[in-house]
């Protein structure tokens, strides 16, 4: 006869052993999934498609395993995947994150649409958001990491890691942003802002903001003296002196609504600060509000940061990208249409159709291209 005690022990037996098997065979996938990234830039790159009539290029991404965490929380939010280098020797270049379990970075070129190559983060690092620093030397790139989050810069000469920070908070988004002159890097994870000293290695300041859930967006101004944050679920932002650290300005939208939390047909939706920019002089910040799910309640704010007066509200989108000469801005709408406006007047120039969850967007150093990033990578020329 079989005891009871025996048959609990089996079982737990035989449960082990399942799991092993399924942790195994799960790192095999995984083993073979990295194989078969790891093959030569130019194999690796599926498909190259080029519709001159519409003056598009597109590829797709070289990993088609998209990551449900970005999927998850990518809805109306404008997530830091691709780079584009300043202008200078490299400036057709831009770097893209494989939006998949890897910790792969890859280097496009933005003329001809072709890889170049690809590095590894190394280990489990897996970038959600990347900055090349303002003078093209550097590569930040940021991992939420479940049980511990970091940042690692890299030389973009040879891809070498320089340094690995450990962000404050663990599990949450992570914002990067470059002070003008490349020595700072202001990184956003939960609702704190910690800012490095690059040449020093060292963390220089920690600023724990008065955002309600997590910080969203981060913005140095041109002269690095303030940092501009905006986070989820609150149309707060906060100015801040990087000198000291302290509160210079809390700046509201004046949007009327029932409540900071939107609550449309019985769900909470996203509502928050999802981009945000100063304008290349300093003299205005332009803040992305969004109040409800599918951009309809958007607003962008044009404060002036000279006295923090509310300059212009208008019906756009927040979700938004500042084109590097502060003319122009691309706008996604809807989550996907894309939109080209100059910032003078505010009068659309340009429509650009698009199919798939706009994921990202961002400018060529020259304004003349922008490069979005749904399930796949393309690059539209507005000139």
């Amino acid at each position: 006869k079989v005891s009871v005690k025996n048959f609990v022990w089996f079982s737990v037996l035989i449960i082990m052993l399942s799991v092993i098997f399924v942790v195994t065979g799960c790192a095999h996938i995984q083993l073979q999934n990295l194989r078969v990234t790891n093959y030569p830039a130019r194999e690796w790159l599926s498909r190259v498609e080029i519709e001159s009539e519409k003056g598009i290029a597109g590829f797709l991404m070289p990993i088609t395993a998209l990551n449900p965490r970005l999927l998850s929380n990518s809805r109306n939010a404008v997530h830091d995947v691709v780079a584009f280098f300043p202008a200078g020797e490299y400036e057709k270049y831009f770097v893209s994150a494989s939006v998949a379990f890897t910790a792969e970075i890859y280097i496009f070129d933005s003329i001809n649409g072709e890889s170049v190559g690809f590095f590894s983060c190394g280990g489990l690092f897996q970038p959600e958001a990347l900055k090349i620093s303002p003078d093209g030397t550097m590569l930040a790139a940021g991992d939420v990491g479940v049980l511990s989050g970091s940042v690692k810069i890299f030389e973009t000469k040879d891809w070498e890691e320089i340094i690995e920070f450990k962000t404050a908070e663990n599990d949450m988004h992570i914002r990067l942003a470059f002070s003008s002159d490349s020595k700072f890097l202001a990184v956003t994870s939960g609702k704190t802002i910690q800012i490095f000293d690059i040449q020093n290695k060292i963390e220089v300041r920690q600023i724990v903001t008065n955002t309600p859930i997590e910080l969203v967006s981060i913005a140095f101004s041109p002269d690095g003296e303030l940092i501009a944050t905006g986070g989820r679920y609150d149309d707060l932002v906060e100015v801040w002196k990087t000198g000291d650290g302290s509160l210079l300005k809390s700046l509201r939208s004046k949007i009327e609504t029932t409540s900071p939390v939107s609550v449309i047909k019985g769900g909470i939706f996203f509502t928050g600060i999802p981009s945000l920019s100063f304008t290349p002089d300093g003299k205005k910040l332009l803040v992305g509000v969004q109040f409800s799910k599918y951009g309809d309640d958007s607003r962008i704010l044009v404060w002036n940061s000279e006295d923090w007066t509310l300059d212009n509200m208008l019906e756009y989108s927040a979700n938004f990208d500042l084109a590097p000469d502060g003319k122009r801005i691309a706008l996604v709408v809807n989550g996907q249409a894309l939109v080209i406006s100059n910032i003078d007047n505010w009068k659309i120039e340009q429509v650009i159709p698009e199919y798939g969850y706009l994921w990202d967007i961002c400018w060529s150093p020259d304004c003349n291209m922008i490069v979005t990033v749904t399930g796949s990578l393309k690059r539209w020329m507005l000139n």
